[in-house]
């Protein structure tokens, strides 16, 4: 047995036994925040192996579907949904971690675990016929009299129980009167929903290369090119005789010297004033003033999906490199280190991954330099 605990969109789930390859009907008992109350609610299972399957939830429980339990060491992951009476989902979950599938007993090869899993549409119409079929039964045994007691001592007049189903939006209330519920009780049984479109197909592979076809008719005469391009320049000639030499210009003024002269402030930022010394005794005086702080550099933050998928995200709008899969084949147990820097202080963090005992483990430290 499974336990589920969903607090709005968090849930925590808890295996009881051990969950193992080949299992069939294993079950999952749900225990919901009152976010939840009035919604229909879907479970989700999947692994890394097998694709997503969805399970109605119905009176909290549900099982896990045998078509994710094939992979021995493989991590069980549940999510929950729950969509309003018009079919639009109000609440997703984050997934829940339900531990490492250990591997089964060797089963013979021609044991058939079970019939593929049904849709959970189809689950749900299926419970919502069993319950009518149940109101149905009764409503006839008390037709019947199967309810009637043995004639006894005149007494109160007795009141044979009833059943009334009507047509509600979305399905059929079911009403029973009886002589401790004279005003009734009801419930309602809902239709199920049209299931989502099924993923498409893998591509098929090429066929082989059929023959060569016949020679085609000869093309028509193209038109004419365009004009070529302008040919390479030819060898550079001799060099011509060296000219007469110019008179001596102006002797330049250069800087032979520059000193601190003095230092304040200004409009609160701090200055200092320097000397600049020329060749010709001239002196300059020059103040430098302490610039304003610049505005926030340009950052970028990796994110790293369940599936391997490496994101970008950055805090100026700017373009963000492609996303990359950096998930490589399954191997022995190891920690993904990703280094982090935060532009904003310069401070250097380490966002460790690894997997202990079937379970995901993340650290998130700050790098002491």
């Amino acid at each position: 047995m499974i336990t589920v605990t969903v607090n709005n969109r968090r849930a925590v789930a808890v295996p009881l036994t051990d969950v193992t390859t080949g299992a069939v009907g294993i079950p999952v008992n749900f225990h919901f925040s009152e976010d939840w109350d009035g919604l229909s609610k879907v479970a989700i299972f999947k692994t890394e192996s097998e694709d997503p399957v969805e399970m109605a939830i119905l009176q909290n429980q549900t099982t896990v579907p045998h078509e994710v339990l094939t992979t021995a060491y493989d991590i069980l992951w549940i999510g929950v949904y729950g969509e309003n009476a018009g079919g639009t989902v109000i609440i997703p979950t984050v997934w829940a971690n339900a531990g490492a599938i250990q591997p089964g007993t060797d089963q013979p090869e021609e044991f058939d675990p079970a019939e593929p899993t049904p849709s959970w549409a189809a689950q749900v119409q299926a419970a919502a016929e069993e319950a009518l079929g149940i109101a149905t039964d009764i409503q006839e045994r008390a037709d019947n009299g199967d309810f009637d007691g043995d004639p006894g001592a005149d007494g109160a007049d007795g009141v044979s129980p009833t059943v009334t189903i009507t047509s509600v939006t979305g399905g059929k209330q079911i009403t029973i009167t009886d002589a401790d519920h004279p005003s009734g009780q009801s419930f309602t049984v809902y239709n199920g929903q049209n299931g989502r479109d099924g993923t498409n197909g893998r591509d098929g592979t090429d066929g082989a290369q059929g023959p060569e076809g016949p020679k085609g008719p000869k093309g028509d005469k193209g038109d004419k090119g365009d004009k070529g391009n302008k040919g390479d320049t030819g060898v550079q000639g001799e060099t011509g005789p060296q000219g007469e030499q110019g008179e001596t210009g102006p002797q330049g003024n250069g800087i032979c010297g520059f000193r601190e002269y003095g230092s304040g402030t200004v409009d609160g930022r701090p200055y200092k004033d320097y000397v600049i010394e020329f060749d010709n005794g001239n002196e300059e005086v020059i103040r430098v003033i302490d610039g304003k702080d610049g505005n926030v550099g340009i950052y970028y933050l990796p994110f790293v999906a369940s599936n391997g998928d490496l994101s970008w995200t950055n805090n100026a709008g700017l373009p963000n490199p492609e996303t990359v899969n950096i998930k490589g084949p399954k191997g022995d147990a190891a920690t993904t280190v990703v280094n982090i820097i935060d532009m904003d202080t310069g401070k250097k963090y380490t966002l460790s991954q690894k997997v202990e005992n079937g379970f995901l483990v993340e650290t998130f430290e700050e790098v002491e330099e």
